[in-house]
């Protein structure tokens, strides 16, 4: 059973007045349980199509269903609902939220989600320490390095349990010792 299905994909961004395609007709079928890279140089799309399969952006042309669900032309609220419920996302910037801690921004999902606060806590602190970030539950971002600011984005994303996850270059500095690991 496919979790992505991406069908002749097409993007096009406008710089100044020159037009840049970031997708030109891309499919893509990627099945429950999978694990798929993308790779290629800098600026061949890849962050593109994340973000589309990820329902941050659309295509221009093409079609995209993610965990069953068609997403092309989806309002913005069912759009944020996809995205609470079934995707991880592990951002390239992290995009941790600077006044929480390491615990609270792992956690947010799942208050989002409902999740009763002690279960939330409890399920957080586990997945920080699979991550190897247990004793720095506490401390801001900017008081942890990129790489385990990068942990507590990798711990958010699984925290979870989503159908995909979704990592734009997860491990850029994340160093060596890591180690995640599956349920």
């Amino acid at each position: 059973m496919s979790i992505v299905n991406v069908e002749k994909a097409s993007r096009v961004y406008r710089q100044d007045s020159i037009a840049v395609k970031a997708l030109d007709e891309v499919s893509v079928t990627i099945d429950a349980g999978e694990f798929t890279t993308l790779v290629g140089p800098s600026g061949s799309g890849k962050t593109t199509l994340l973000n589309q399969i990820g329902v941050l952006d659309e295509p221009d042309s093409g079609r995209i269903q993610v965990a069953g669900k068609e997403i092309t032309g989806l309002s913005r609220k069912k759009r944020t609902l996809l995205r609470l419920w079934k995707i991880g996302f592990v951002f390239q910037e992290y995009n941790l939220i600077g006044v929480l801690s390491a615990q609270e921004n792992v956690e947010y999902v799942l208050m989002l989600r409902g999740v009763p606060f002690r279960e939330r806590r409890a399920e957080a602190q586990r997945i920080l320490v699979e991550v190897g970030l247990q004793g720095l539950e506490r401390r801001l971002p900017h008081e942890l390095s990129g790489g385990q600011q990068q942990r507590v984005a990798v711990a958010r994303a699984i925290v979870s349990k989503p159908a995909i996850v979704l990592a734009d270059e997860p491990t850029a500095r994340l160093g060596q010792g890591f180690v995640a690991k599956a349920n």
